[in-house]
């Protein structure tokens, strides 16, 4: 009796004689040992990630209000309102401090990070509108600078201009990191959260040792 090339099912060829119990018999058999092999190969993937997919430090950060943005100064968003979700203590320490929008880094590992808000509307619209993610200091450089996203309008908005920035960066015990806007507008710009509803999100989440 022929076999199936990846799982080896069996199945009956013309040349077998008919049997249907003894040939159904054999196809469960092999059936419920590929499902077994499978359900030990998700078990020893569960028991390898379920510890640090549960306990591994992250934060959430919110902010419901607007800040007002400087023409050509970094600025550094501060006063969340907020943190949500995941697991903000290591150790009793918390990853995030809520009045300058620091994230300290609790474990060495692989971290997941975003940080996402909207310029608001202004006429004429020129320049540009950059968010950093910054390590150890507020200020973006070539050296500090762990990830940015700009946008240059190309045409004036009634609603304003959003702006994310993410990434994926492997950083260490007691590294700080921080959320920060530029823009060079020429005048003060409102810095708030989505176009229509939500507020600003700046969110730090380990994914691997």
């Amino acid at each position: 009796m022929p076999n199936t090339p990846i799982w080896s099912l069996p199945y009956p060829a013309l040349s077998d004689s008919p049997n249907v119990p003894t040939d159904m018999q054999a196809l469960a058999e092999a059936a419920e040992s590929a499902i077994a092999s499978v359900d030990a190969e998700v078990a020893a993937v569960d028991e390898k990630y379920a510890p640090l997919l549960v306990n591994a430090p992250g934060c959430l950060l919110l902010k419901t209000a607007n800040q007002s943005i400087p023409t050509g100064a970094d600025t550094r968003i501060a006063n969340w309102t907020t943190t949500d979700g995941y697991n903000d203590t290591v150790g009793g320490l918390a990853m995030a401090d809520l009045l300058t929008g620091v994230v300290t880094i609790r474990e060495t590992g692989v971290y997941d990070f975003e940080f996402r808000g909207v310029f608001g509307a202004g006429v004429p619209q020129t320049g540009r509108r950059i968010l950093y993610i910054t390590r150890n200091s507020a200020a973006p450089s070539a050296s500090n600078t762990v990830a940015a996203n700009t946008k240059v309008p190309t045409q004036d908005s009634a609603v304003g201009f959003p702006v994310l920035v993410r990434g994926r960066r492997r950083f260490t015990v007691g590294q700080t990191l921080h959320p920060v806007v530029w823009h060079n507008q020429g005048h003060d710009v409102d810095f708030r959260g989505d176009l229509f509803a939500g507020a600003l999100q700046w969110s730090v989440q380990k994914v691997r040792a």
